[in-house]
């Protein structure tokens, strides 16, 4: 076993599991503002339910 493996071997599960949210959204093109505030609004939303990672399209800001 590595040191690095066995530094990671000792660490405990996370306590909670992690809630990922995968979001799909249509990009205004050319406008970084109303998909920065899509993105947003769909971050918040997803937190409300409980996710605590939120994962995009790659090519979302526009």
């Amino acid at each position: 076993m590595t040191e690095h493996a066995a530094q990671h071997s000792l660490h405990p599960l996370p306590s909670r599991p992690l809630r990922i949210a995968a979001a799909q959204a249509q990009a205004e093109a050319g406008d970084v503002e109303a998909n920065v505030a899509t993105v947003a609004a769909m971050v918040q939303d997803a937190a409300r339910a409980g996710a605590r990672l939120v994962v995009f399209p790659e090519k979302l800001s526009g």
